[in-house]
C-alpha cells in the first residue's frame, strides 16, 4: 500500500510539473543576434561565442528595462537589479531552470544563439496562446572568471548586458508544432554593453548643469 501511495505520489508530481507547458523555439540570428560593445575592436561586430542569451517572458505590459532594443550598443542605466526584479515579466524556465544559450562564435550565424540544438523544448507555466517575451543577453566571463552561464552569476560578477525588442509569440501545444523561432517572430539585433558605474552618472549631470550655466552666462 505504500508502495503504491508512493508511486502515485511520483506521477501526480510528473504531472503537474508538466502540466501547462507551451513548446518554445529559442534560435536567434544571423540577422536578429547579440552585438559585442565590450571587448576591444567590437565596434558593431556580432558577439564571437562570448554572450549568453536568455529571454524574458510576461502575459502584459513593459518590461522594466523599456522593451526597446540597444541595436547601436547604446550603453543603459537599467541594472541588472531592475530586470532581476522586474513584477511582470520573469526569465524563461524549462523544468526550473532557466534558459541559457551561448552565442555562436564563428560562420555566417556569428552572435546568433541556438538553444536546445536548435529543436522546441517545453517553457514552465505557459498555458497560454501568446506571451510577450524579450532576449537578454549578458557577457560570458568576467576578467577570467568562469562561465556566467545563468543571470545571477552574471548580475554578481557585474557582467555588461543588453536586450533586444519586446514582441510577442505564440508557443505550440507539442513538440511537432510549427513554431518560429525568434528571429523569424519578431527579435530584433541588440548590442551587449557595459553600464555605467553611478559616478559616471553624477560626473554627466555635472557636466550638464555646468554647461547650462555657462550658457546663460553668455
Amino acid at each position: 500500500m505504500k508502495k503504491l501511495l508512493a508511486s502515485s505520489l511520483v506521477l501526480g508530481m510528473t504531472a503537474a510539473a508538466s502540466f501547462g507547458q507551451g513548446y518554445f523555439l529559442f534560435t536567434g540570428g544571423p540577422t536578429s543576434s547579440a552585438w559585442d560593445a565590450f571587448t576591444s575592436s567590437s565596434s558593431f561586430a556580432r558577439s564571437p561565442g562570448n554572450v549568453y542569451v536568455s529571454f524574458l517572458i510576461g502575459a502584459s505590459g513593459t518590461p522594466a528595462n523599456g522593451g526597446v532594443a540597444t541595436a547601436t550598443n547604446s550603453q543603459s542605466s537599467v541594472s541588472w537589479n531592475t530586470i532581476t526584479n522586474d513584477p511582470n515579466f520573469h526569465f524563461a524556465t524549462t523544468g526550473g531552470t532557466i534558459v541559457s544559450a551561448l552565442t555562436t562564435a564563428t560562420g555566417i550565424g556569428k552572435g546568433g544563439w541556438s538553444y536546445n540544438a536548435g529543436s522546441t523544448f517545453q517553457v514552465d507555466n505557459t498555458p497560454g496562446a501568446s506571451y510577450l517575451v524579450q532576449a537578454v543577453a549578458w557577457q560570458s566571463t568576467v576578467n577570467g572568471s568562469a562561465a556566467l552561464t545563468t543571470p545571477t552569476a552574471a548580475a554578481a560578477a557585474g557582467a555588461a548586458l543588453g536586450w533586444g525588442n519586446v514582441f510577442s509569440y505564440s508557443p505550440g501545444a507539442n513538440s511537432t508544432a510549427l513554431i518560429n523561432g525568434f528571429t523569424a517572430a519578431g527579435s530584433a539585433q541588440f548590442g551587449v554593453s557595459p553600464v555605467p558605474e553611478p559616478t559616471s552618472f553624477a560626473l554627466a549631470g555635472i557636466g550638464a548643469a555646468a554647461m547650462m550655466i555657462f550658457r546663460r552666462k553668455k
